[in-house]
């Protein structure tokens, strides 16, 4: 089984704004990709070439959510991770010195 690129996992998905999915939209997403490309779908025109590539995207759905899905977890995650963490340590600053940064939101 060929490697995919993340740009062909959202493709192969079918996402079309992937700033807004969550992680349960990969459930929907999953079973649709299943849907629209199992094998048994093009049994009967017999092509040999159209079965294989159907067969190959059918067997790469799963890798391609759990592709996603990771990507979700790094990269969403972290980011709000941070934002506590930083957030921290700017209101420990401020409480400590008494003195607010220009940067502090109040």
């Amino acid at each position: 089984m060929e490697q995919l690129t993340f740009d062909q996992a959202i493709e192969l998905l079918e996402i079309t704004n992937i700033s807004k999915l969550k992680k349960e939209d990969l459930i929907s997403l999953e079973k649709k990709s299943k849907k629209r490309w199992h094998p048994d779908k093009v049994a009967h025109l017999n092509d040999p070439l159209i079965s294989k590539e159907y067969t190959q995207k059918f067997q790469q759905i799963e890798f391609t959510c759990k592709l996603v899905l990771n990507s979700l977890q790094d990269h969403i995650m972290p980011v709000s991770s941070f934002r506590v963490a930083v957030n921290m340590k700017l209101t420990n600053l401020k409480t400590s010195t008494g003195i607010v940064p220009s940067y502090i939101n109040n």
